[in-house]
């Protein structure tokens, strides 16, 4: 359904939370949009033809406030009716077993012009995908090839609010080229591709070159995902392997890698990556890895969320593994990871996985990960009252040091082949704390001019305050303004336990209980093991879920 990549569907979108304001002095908020039906067919004819479709509507969702001075209630309207319906056809072909494939998506909200709703969200969206996969060669290789689109529509203050979204900054003011912000428009529609050569099967060499696109236009967020629009984007790898046991190792591969990224915005220039990975498999099929990466300097238009341009720093990034067979009974699996950039920036993180079978009918499995970093350079807010270096604008970032732990746990127990019992739980823990503020101190550097410092230009007077409540209290060249704390320690825990009973062939029964709890703080306390176990004892909710399917065979 996902078709090749999960642009363009992501199933979380149907009955997510509402997210149009509702306010008071008491608030009772919606936490999803009520599902009033969904239906799906999937399917495979004889000829190799495969089918699947998707629809649903989710209802129109009301926030009950509550203001004291008036003593009234109200009901607010935070999400409108929704329509949402994904088909996908897929066309298998030839010996080799080719593809050929289309994807299409709409959504629809019931928005009336003007409203405070229509603002926020689109009114209409649709995407659609044709991509093929071409085995030749005696299948040794493969040519993947990706067309798509996507249309967007809705009141002006929506569709400006897209342009300087994230994804997209066309608001941007050192944008020279690319496409102008226009805050009167009303439709955005782009495209996006990629093109992917490789040799996938032989003795030693694998190789593969691919290059993507994106149009700045290019928008699937209403119903799927996208990490940013606007680049292009290449690649070659060449890949060298020994599948030949040898007197200590049973196979061994080594992979190197280039890649380059350019901008629709010409001006940007461009960014170059590097890196190479070695794995190595010894006699007894234990397993060990190493792998490095180098990121060169190169503008990044997303750094300043919508300011000027800032260059992003060189990086070197190296982590390693080293694990036992995976046919073993006990396993394990223990990865550590390493990174620096010519900044001084660096992390630090340490993960594994521990799984046992104690009994035929038991699995059970644990992966710890623990995680360190500290960024000089981590975006707070925006502000305007900037030197012309940065045309009038106040990009201001952060020294922060951060900790993150947690643990997933799974463990599963088959009373029958027909029944089965799976639960899932992931206590999660991550802290925050800044050490000091500062500025951007001029277009397309990555330099950061920190407040109340003579390294950043401290003139008479100039000075940083942290206030009693965590705030920032900010007095630079003549302007005086507080930055809100933004030190932060999170506690969640989420689990699910589902029984599953296919009490006949191909038609199974869902009995699930899940469980999302959450805790924030805006505290300058680090994340560790009691924080992740704490989350436990989060306030949350309790969901309960009763879902059966149906096969309907044809023949």
């Amino acid at each position: 359904m996902q078709g090749p990549v999960n642009n363009y569907y992501y199933s979380r979108r149907i009955g997510a939370r509402p997210i149009g304001p509702a306010t008071g002095d008491f608030v009772d908020y919606p936490t999803t949009s009520t599902i009033l039906a969904a239906g799906k067919v999937s399917g495979r004819l004889p000829s190799g033809l495969n089918l699947a479709v998707l629809t649903a509507l989710t209802d129109e969702e009301n926030a009950r406030t509550y203001t004291r001075a008036t003593d009234t209630h109200a009901d607010v309207r935070v999400a409108p009716r929704t329509f949402w319906g994904v088909g996908r056809v897929l066309q298998e072909f030839g010996a080799a077993r080719s593809t050929v494939s289309t994807l299409f998506t709409a959504m629809h909200r019931d928005l009336k012009p003007g409203e405070p709703l229509a603002e926020l969200l689109t009114r209409r969206a649709y995407s659609g995908v044709a991509d093929t996969l071409l085995r030749f060669g005696r299948n040794a290789y493969e040519l993947d090839g990706l067309f798509a689109w996507s249309y967007i529509s809705g009141d002006p203050a929506v569709i400006e609010r897209t342009q300087r979204n994230v994804y997209h900054l066309f608001q941007r003011p050192d944008r020279v080229r690319g496409t102008p912000f226009d805050p009167t428009r009303t439709s955005l529609g782009g495209t996006k591709g990629h093109l992917k050569l490789a040799k996938v099967t032989g003795e030693h060499w694998l190789w593969g070159s691919q290059f993507m696109y994106d149009t700045p236009e290019f928008d699937s967020l209403d119903f799927g995902r996208l990490a940013v629009a606007g680049d292009l984007n290449n690649f070659v790898y060449a890949n060298y392997r020994d599948t030949t046991p040898g007197r200590y190792l049973r196979s061994w591969n080594i992979n190197s890698q280039t890649g380059m990224t350019n901008y629709f915005d010409r001006d940007l220039g461009r960014k170059y990556n590097f890196q190479q990975n070695f794995n190595f498999t010894f006699l007894n099929f234990w397993r060990t890895s190493f792998n490095w990466s180098l990121n060169g300097r190169g503008q990044d238009p997303v750094l300043t969320r919508g300011g000027p341009s800032m260059q992003q720093a060189r990086e070197l990034k190296m982590d390693g593994s080293f694990s036992n067979s995976a046919s073993a009974q006990t396993r394990w699996t223990v990865k550590g990871v390493c990174e620096r950039n010519e900044e001084g920036d660096w992390v630090r993180q340490v993960n594994g996985t521990f799984s046992l079978r104690p009994a035929p009918a038991w699995q059970v499995s644990i992966t710890p990960d623990y995680r360190r970093e500290r960024s000089t350079r981590q975006f707070i807010t925006q502000r305007t009252g900037g030197g012309v270096e940065t045309y009038g604008v106040r990009s201001i970032f952060g020294q922060i040091e951060r900790s993150t732990m947690l643990m997933q746990m799974r463990l599963g127990y088959t009373f029958k082949p027909d029944l089965n019992l799976d639960f899932y739980a992931e206590p999660f823990a991550a802290s925050g704390r800044y050490e000091r503020i500062g500025e951007l101190a001029a277009a397309r550097s990555r330099e950061v001019r920190f407040y109340g410092e003579a390294e950043g230009g401290l003139l008479p007077g100039d000075s940083l305050t942290r206030l009693a409540n965590g705030d920032w209290s900010v007095r630079d060249n003549g302007a005086t303004f507080t930055v809100a704390n933004r030190d932060f320690n999170v506690q969640s825990f989420r689990s699910n336990l589902v029984l599953r009973w296919e009490w006949r062939p191909g038609t199974t029964f869902f009995l699930v209980w899940q469980q999302d709890r959450t805790k924030t703080e805006a505290t300058r306390s680090s994340a560790g093991l009691r924080s992740m176990f704490g989350s436990l004892s989060a306030p949350g909710d309790n969901f309960f879920v009763v879902k059966t399917t149906f096969r309907i065979s044809t023949n």
